[in-house]
């Protein structure tokens, strides 16, 4: 009777220990393996620049549209993925991020770049801003001087939230699991 007591109890311990193992291997990987999440998807295209956009009477005569708007300033916040589906031939132009407006393929941003640094004939660029990014980024084209514009690069509190709730979430699950099993 003792020995199979004994047994029974290593038994049941040892599957308590690959229990735990499990959870833990599922909830890491639950939480580095998340999907992509973009935050919102720009169309991209080339027309001739109107009095709206920023640099218009400067560089090129055309230039780069944001959802049909010329020369658009966008907001991204940091740590979120935005998604530039460019809708350009890639003989008339095509769409990277930059550090200066100038254009040409000058000035090329890389850090948070994902599929393509350049983009063009339906390709999707995407794009999260990190944490260091600048505050100012631009859209440019290699094809011509001051096509784009601005994209201001802000700060995110959803992004400090949902960090701190999966945290918290891990916690609570871990402390429950440990309970059941002990």
């Amino acid at each position: 009777w003792y020995q199979r007591r004994v047994r029974g109890l290593h038994r049941t311990g040892r599957m308590k220990a690959i229990l735990l193992s499990l959870c833990i291997v599922t909830l890491l990987c639950a939480v580095l393996a998340l999907p992509r999440n973009v935050e919102k998807t720009f169309k991209v295209t080339l027309a001739t620049k109107t009095d709206v956009h920023p640099f218009f009477g400067v560089g090129q005569a055309v230039g780069l549209l944001i959802d049909g708007v010329s020369g658009r300033i966008l907001t991204l916040e940091r740590q979120k993925t935005y998604a530039f589906v460019v809708n350009i031939n890639c003989t008339d132009s095509s769409f990277y991020i930059a550090t200066d407006p100038q254009g040409l393929g000058t000035f090329r941003y890389q850090t948070g770049i994902d599929q393509f640094s350049q983009s063009c004939d339906g390709l999707t660029l995407f794009f999260t801003p990190s944490n260091d990014a600048p505050d100012a980024l631009f859209y440019a084209s290699d094809k011509g001087f001051y096509m784009g514009s601005q994209i201001n690069i802000t700060p995110t509190l959803t992004a400090l939230n949902s960090a701190a709730s999966v945290t918290a979430s891990i916690g609570l699950l871990l402390v429950s699991v440990l309970i059941a099993l002990f």
